[in-house]
């Protein structure tokens, strides 16, 4: 599995975005946003400028599923690349200057938790991070590295649970459900914080290879809670 950053904007810009804002709500008849309607898409992923691994790789997985959910294949932009008067949703992956200025920072998160939030007219994906690869030698098919922190990840596969349906049951495309549907939107109100349930979920492999090396566990309890031969 795959800036707008000037803090003294002059009034008449502040006008334009509210307007924006104002126009993407709108544009749903019930008050939701609009990702994509009818096949079409409505919407934009938009990254930093220089986004970390996780952040980048949780923004490809984010269009990929809702492009096989809807067939509209969202743009993946960064931030300083969407001009102000774009009318498109936005959705925002990972740690940006937009979600900094609706007060949305990763660092209030504990370990990898994750942040869903509609703001302003957009959509926010966002969870704890430590901005190191996801992916060892970023080798995508090779292992995932097991110390990164993935929240931002995590969040977006929420959503795609929550939105879309979708369900990994095992590995491979075989396994992955995506529901077909013509229009993708969410509540403007969404406001989803979570965490995995466990803190702590890597299996110490040593504990498989220890026997091989030394001829056993060296524990009677190791013996009985471990793997046979």
């Amino acid at each position: 599995m795959r800036s707008i950053t000037s803090r003294f904007l002059l009034v008449a810009v502040v006008g334009v975005l509210s307007i924006c804002a104002d126009a993407r709500i709108a544009d749903a008849d019930t008050g939701s946003l609009v990702l994509v309607k009818s096949g079409e898409a409505r919407s934009v992923v938009v990254t930093a400028d220089e986004p970390s691994p996780v952040a980048e790789y949780a923004a490809e997985e984010l269009v990929a599923h809702i492009e096989k959910a809807t067939g509209a294949r969202l743009e993946i932009a960064r931030e300083s690349d969407v001009p102000a008067d774009d009318p498109r949703v936005r959705v925002y992956v990972g740690a940006t200057d937009a979600a900094r200025q609706v007060r949305l920072y990763p660092i209030a998160l504990l370990d990898e938790a994750w942040r869903i939030k509609a703001a302003g007219g957009n959509l926010f994906i966002l969870g704890r991070e430590d901005g190191d690869e996801l992916f060892i030698d970023g080798d995508r098919h090779d292992a995932i590295a097991r110390d990164t922190r993935r929240g931002t990840f995590y969040g977006v596969t929420e959503f795609l649970e929550r939105s879309l349906g979708v369900r990994w049951l095992w590995p491979g495309e075989l396994g992955t459900y995506v529901p077909r549907r013509e229009t993708l939107a969410v509540d403007a109100d969404l406001d989803v914080t979570d965490a995995p349930a466990f803190r702590y979920r890597r299996y110490r492999i040593w504990r498989i290879t220890a026997p091989v090396a030394t001829g056993g566990y060296g524990s009677a309890v190791m013996d009985r809670m471990a793997f046979s031969e």
